[in-house]
């Protein structure tokens, strides 16, 4: 990700001034209301602690701040909550070897804040948007993530319609919990780092040219 974000900066910094001023009256700042669908990982939802058990799908809802310093490049901010309507359940599996969440993790809804940089089509051509950055999960111990996605969509001054496909990574404080199939019989820190994706459909207003 720093590479990424190194290269982007070096563009801005090379870039001609004549090019800037071209491209001044395209810079353009939208508000984005979408809902879909997403995953959400065991850690966050059931907590089961084995392979293949917890997690689940929901019902998301989303807003997203948009600004557009130049045509091609982009920047997004985001806040979006996941309503939980098809947890997995545990099974009633019992395992030696465990992963142990923090409890406070564990919310319906689950909200998650991101902050993005992305390049994006010039206006010729069709809408496609890629973005990366990073964020966290709001409530319970905080967990940061990361997040990458793709975008397409309407283009246009008025509203947009858009198509967003995010894939995220968080980095989650756990132990790995021992038993003798009775009671627990250790429990090592340790850090996993669960994926998830989810699916957005919605509009983009403009706010500002």
């Amino acid at each position: 990700m720093k590479i990424v974000l190194s290269v982007v900066l070096a563009g801005l910094l090379l870039m001609p001034s004549e090019v800037v001023a071209q491209n001044a009256g395209k810079r353009r700042v939208g508000l984005g209301l979408s809902g879909g669908l997403s995953t959400l990982p065991d850690a966050f939802v059931s907590q089961c602690g084995v392979p293949k058990n917890g997690g689940g799908a929901g019902v998301l809802g989303a807003a997203s701040f948009l600004f557009r310093p130049w045509g091609w490049i982009t920047t997004q901010a985001d806040l979006s909550a996941t309503v939980i309507t098809m947890p997995s359940s545990c099974l009633g599996l019992v395992s030696r070897v465990r992963v142990g969440y923090d409890r406070r993790d564990r919310q319906d809804p689950t909200f998650l804040s991101t902050v993005r940089i992305g390049l994006e089509t010039p206006p010729r051509l069709p809408l496609l948007r890629a973005t990366i950055g990073t964020g966290r999960v709001l409530g319970g111990t905080q967990p940061s993530l990361m997040v990458w996605g793709i975008a397409t969509g309407t283009r246009g001054q008025r509203a947009r319609l858009l198509i967003e496909w995010d894939q995220y990574r968080a980095r989650v404080n756990a132990e790995e919990v021992r038993s003798n199939g009775q009671v627990d019989t250790s429990r090592t820190p340790m850090v996993v780092r669960p994926r998830w994706s989810a699916l957005r459909v919605g509009v983009e207003l403009p706010i500002a040219r």
